[in-house]
């Protein structure tokens, strides 16, 4: 996910990312400790989106629905 599309959501809906990506890498992670994740490169994609949703969502001021 861009940093774009990111900059276009709502509180809302970057707390939904956030709730879903944390969800996405827990299973990543385990699948690799078992050894069944093919492409590794998911596990790091995972938290590069889940840190820019966390940055956005922190540089939204509480009660401010969105930010140009």
């Amino acid at each position: 996910m861009s940093r774009d599309r990111l900059l276009n959501k709502t509180p809302a809906e970057l707390r939904t990312l956030v709730r879903e990506t944390r969800q996405s890498l827990f299973r990543l992670r385990m699948q690799h400790a078992v050894g069944q994740l093919p492409k590794t490169h998911e596990i790091r994609a995972a938290r590069r989106v889940l840190a820019l949703a966390l940055t956005r969502l922190n540089a939204v001021r509480p009660g401010e629905e969105k930010t140009p």
